[in-house]
């Protein structure tokens, strides 16, 4: 992605208008302020700040919600990581009582789906590590940073290409 393109950050579905689905009403006519009644929680495929550096420990688990999207954050040598906190199985918190048996991943306590902290990717299943579905589907991973004694969050859409993320520093303001 080179620095002259511009950053697409809201998805265009064309249903033969030519006008994104998410920017018409019922009476199939465009509604330029409909992107900011679908923002009521915020707009997606920005940056967040999500928690102060100091609220979330080594090794510690924590459960949040940024544009009504739950997001579980775990900081695991230094690094703080971000995975959309719903399992695929049934839906359940992973933040609701964290299990970690490794620094690489985050488990469901309910059944023992097991993700890798770096991509989302379901990396095992406690219970049947050899289910054809390891390794073929996980949960939405989010880019995050830590700057100024704040963790900043990605927040995207589970589709949005982590390829065009931009830097932080172009959602925030300047000083």
């Amino acid at each position: 992605m080179s620095a002259d393109e511009p950053i697409i950050r809201r998805r265009v579905v064309s249903g033969g208008h030519g006008i994104s689905d998410a920017r018409t009403n019922n009476a199939k006519t465009q509604s330029q302020y409909q992107p900011y009644k679908d923002a009521a929680w915020g707009f997606i495929n920005h940056w967040y700040p999500a928690v102060f550096s100091k609220e979330l420990g080594e090794d510690e688990v924590k459960g949040i919600q940024i544009c009504g999207i739950p997001i579980v954050l775990r900081r695991v040598d230094g690094k703080v990581y971000a995975l959309k906190d719903q399992c695929l199985h049934r839906g359940v918190r992973l933040s609701e009582k964290p299990m970690c048996f490794n620094k690489e991943t985050i488990s469901c306590w309910y059944h023992g789906f097991t993700f890798d902290l770096k991509d989302g990717k379901l990396s095992t299943i406690v219970a049947n590590p050899h289910d054809k579905l390891v390794g073929t589907t996980g949960i939405t991973s989010y880019p995050t940073e830590e700057v100024a004694g704040m963790v900043f969050v990605f927040v995207r859409e589970d589709d949005f290409s982590l390829d065009d993320v931009p830097p932080l520093s172009q959602d925030l303001p300047f000083r």
